[in-house]
């Protein structure tokens, strides 16, 4: 009888064990889990894939996304000292908060503030929308500074402010269209991204002048230049 009872204690503990180890094994689970998502991010920050982070938040609804990686680091604050603006923009929106400090006792937030670009950033953190004429003047005014050398640091502006409430179709004071701009600017990558969007005309035409002083302008015009961004336009649907 002792025997029998001893047996069933010691069965007793055993499942409780085996319960506890369970239990313990889903937890840690857990945690690999939500690490793994956020270190697969780190990773799709530093590599700049966008696609990758969009994915990554799009399977991981639950992921904590101001928790630190297996390195120490914020998610965000990566996304900012990597420049990663349009990244960062999507972090935002999946509740990635730009007060939260680092060990160090720097936020997002902090690390913007001298930089030439803070204010696209603490727009960025604000979370809102801008008006539309005042995000369409943004764009003019990103492409009217870039240039080849520097497009790559302008083209995140770009399509950030898209995102904010740009309009595709808008027109400067000239009536010229984005695309017009960018193409007569040099702006390759510009000139992709636009024609990636379903409300870009390539064939919007813009007429000056009278008589012999008539002239006519479209991007595959303002492009002469750039026969690399013509090629372009006409796979976007332009004609001559």
């Amino acid at each position: 009888m002792k025997n029998l009872l001893l047996v069933f204690v010691l069965c007793l503990m055993s499942c409780e064990m085996h319960k506890q180890e369970n239990i313990i094994q889903g937890e840690l689970e857990a945690q690999n889990s939500e690490l793994s998502a956020v270190d697969s991010l780190t990773a799709a920050i530093i590599q700049n894939d966008l696609d990758a982070v969009k994915k990554l938040l799009s399977e991981n609804g639950d992921i904590d996304i101001n928790s630190p990686n297996k390195e120490g680091e914020l998610i965000l604050i990566k996304a900012v000292i990597s420049n990663r603006l349009v990244i960062a923009y999507y972090l935002i929106q999946a509740g990635a908060d730009p007060t939260i400090e680092n060990e160090e006792g720097d936020s997002a937030e902090s690390l913007v503030q001298d930089r030439e670009d803070a204010n696209s950033w603490l727009t960025i953190f604000k979370g809102e929308a801008l008006e539309e004429e005042v995000a369409n003047l943004e764009v003019f005014k990103s492409i009217k500074e870039a240039n080849a050398v520097n497009e790559e640091k302008y083209l995140p502006l770009i399509q950030i402010y898209f995102l904010l409430g740009a309009n595709p179709d808008a027109r400067n004071e000239g009536q010229f269209s984005y695309l017009m701009e960018a193409s007569g600017a040099g702006l390759i990558e510009t000139v992709k991204f636009l024609c990636t969007l379903p409300e870009t005309d390539p064939n919007v035409k813009v007429v000056r002048g009278r008589g012999r002083r008539k002239r006519t302008f479209t991007a595959l015009i303002l492009a002469q230049k750039y026969p690399e961004i013509q090629n372009v336009l006409r796979e976007c649907g332009a004609v001559e």
